[in-house]
């Protein structure tokens, strides 16, 4: 009868061994960002831009599958650069946020906020006849 006794010996040093395995690094704490939605924004051409999301909200180590691009009306880029972040205040309002920035104190330019993905930025009408100007 031997054979069927219970093996009460083996199981506090295996749990105690597992759980000394499951130990790891520390998780660091994600970096700080404006609390808001904010965009990558680059100029695609003359008095044209476009604005990519920033913040996804993606766990850290994960690929997000980013919506496309909107069209913005172009912000004040900085001298010899074209491109910018542009950040939503908790007003609602858009405006340019520069590098290191974390709140609405240190906020630049209010600027337009990004369009609804699919809608297009108005087309100026093209010039015909003696409405054009004179080179």
């Amino acid at each position: 009868m031997s054979a069927f006794r219970r093996r009460t010996q083996f199981a506090a040093p295996f749990v105690l061994s597992i759980a000394a395995c499951s130990g790891g690094k520390a998780r660091e704490a994600p970096p700080k960002r404006y609390p808001g939605p904010t965009w990558h924004v680059q100029m695609t051409g003359p008095d044209r831009c476009s604005a990519s999301e920033s913040n996804l909200g993606c766990p850290e180590g994960v690929m997000c599958n980013p919506p496309p691009p909107s069209e913005i009306k172009c912000p004040p880029f900085p001298k010899d650069q074209n491109w910018t972040t542009v950040a939503k205040r908790q007003s609602g309002e858009c405006a340019v946020l520069p590098p290191g920035c974390l709140d609405d104190t240190c906020i630049g330019a209010t600027t337009e906020c990004p369009l609804p993905i699919g809608e297009k930025l108005p087309t100026a009408p093209e010039c015909t006849g003696s409405d054009c100007p004179k080179p």
